[in-house]
């Protein structure tokens, strides 16, 4: 491999932090997106839930019932969330897909057919 070079993995889990852009991946993102609820002033069960924690010491009945009961609330702590990460990001939210993430970096079926058109004898 080259230097810079991503290798692809088939199930993508390994490489998708790399290949997004983002200056972390993984368990740090995760750790990112908690602060920022934090910083939110969003409440730790509301976190909880986002995050697909359960609740300690509340059995799974009463944690989806907690969770329906709250779905107003955690649709609205999710778009303050997201909305704070684009102003983080330096990005416009705008209506469903009007943002991409990441515009500029081909799909992998495009990028699989330029390197075909390559490849092939002109």
């Amino acid at each position: 491999m080259k230097p810079g070079e991503v290798r692809v993995v088939e199930c993508g889990a390994r490489q998708a932090g790399h290949r997004s852009g983002l200056p972390v991946s993984g368990n740090a993102l995760r750790h990112t997106f908690r602060s920022i609820a934090v910083s939110l002033e969003i409440s730790e069960m509301l976190i909880s839930f986002l995050m697909g924690h359960s609740l300690q010491g509340v059995s799974a009945r009463y944690t989806n019932e907690l969770m329906i009961a709250n779905s107003q609330a955690l649709r609205e702590a999710q778009e303050k969330i997201s909305r704070r990460i684009f102003e983080l990001l330096g990005l416009t939210l705008g209506g469903h897909h009007d943002a991409p993430l990441v515009p500029d970096e081909p799909t992998r079926i495009e990028a699989s057919r330029k390197k075909s058109k390559a490849a092939a004898p002109g």
